[in-house]
Protein backbone atom coordinates (compact mmCIF):
# COMPACT_ATOMS: atom_id res chain seq x y z
CA UNK A 1 0.00 0.00 0.00
CA UNK A 2 1.31 3.45 -0.93
CA UNK A 3 1.68 5.98 1.84
CA UNK A 4 -0.01 9.33 1.42
CA UNK A 5 2.54 11.99 0.52
CA UNK A 6 1.13 15.49 0.85
CA UNK A 7 3.70 16.74 -1.67
CA UNK A 8 2.22 14.47 -4.39
CA UNK A 9 0.39 16.67 -6.91
CA UNK A 10 -1.92 13.86 -8.04
CA UNK A 11 -2.82 12.68 -11.52
CA UNK A 12 -5.12 15.58 -12.41
CA UNK A 13 -2.68 18.37 -11.66
CA UNK A 14 0.24 16.44 -13.13
CA UNK A 15 -1.65 15.92 -16.38
CA UNK A 16 -2.60 19.61 -16.49
CA UNK A 17 0.99 20.85 -16.23
CA UNK A 18 2.93 17.96 -17.76
CA UNK A 19 3.69 19.87 -20.96
CA UNK A 20 5.24 22.72 -18.96
CA UNK A 21 7.18 20.27 -16.80
CA UNK A 22 8.64 18.58 -19.89
CA UNK A 23 9.41 21.94 -21.54
CA UNK A 24 11.32 22.98 -18.41
CA UNK A 25 13.26 19.71 -18.37
CA UNK A 26 14.19 19.92 -22.04
CA UNK A 27 15.23 23.57 -21.66
CA UNK A 28 17.68 22.52 -18.94
CA UNK A 29 15.74 24.11 -16.09
CA UNK A 30 15.26 22.44 -12.72
CA UNK A 31 11.73 21.13 -13.29
CA UNK A 32 11.83 19.29 -9.96
CA UNK A 33 12.34 22.55 -8.06
CA UNK A 34 9.71 24.39 -10.09
CA UNK A 35 7.10 21.59 -10.06
CA UNK A 36 7.98 19.68 -6.89
CA UNK A 37 4.60 18.02 -6.44
CA UNK A 38 4.64 16.82 -10.03
CA UNK A 39 8.12 15.35 -9.62
CA UNK A 40 6.99 13.47 -6.51
CA UNK A 41 3.93 12.19 -8.35
CA UNK A 42 5.95 11.01 -11.35
CA UNK A 43 8.12 8.94 -9.02
CA UNK A 44 5.03 7.21 -7.61
CA UNK A 45 2.60 6.85 -10.53
CA UNK A 46 3.55 4.49 -13.38
CA UNK A 47 0.74 5.77 -15.64
CA UNK A 48 1.76 9.42 -15.36
CA UNK A 49 5.42 8.49 -15.68
CA UNK A 50 4.60 6.67 -18.93
CA UNK A 51 2.80 9.78 -20.20
CA UNK A 52 5.84 11.87 -19.20
CA UNK A 53 8.26 9.54 -20.97
CA UNK A 54 6.10 9.49 -24.09
CA UNK A 55 5.84 13.27 -24.15
CA UNK A 56 9.62 13.60 -23.75
CA UNK A 57 10.20 11.19 -26.64
CA UNK A 58 7.65 12.86 -28.90
CA UNK A 59 8.92 16.36 -28.16
CA UNK A 60 12.51 15.35 -28.86
CA UNK A 61 11.52 13.77 -32.19
CA UNK A 62 9.54 16.79 -33.36
CA UNK A 63 11.91 19.58 -32.35
CA UNK A 64 14.23 20.99 -35.00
Amino acid sequence: MLELDRRDAGCGHTCAVLDRYVDAELAGHNARARFGGVAVHLERCPACRADHDGLIATTRRTRC
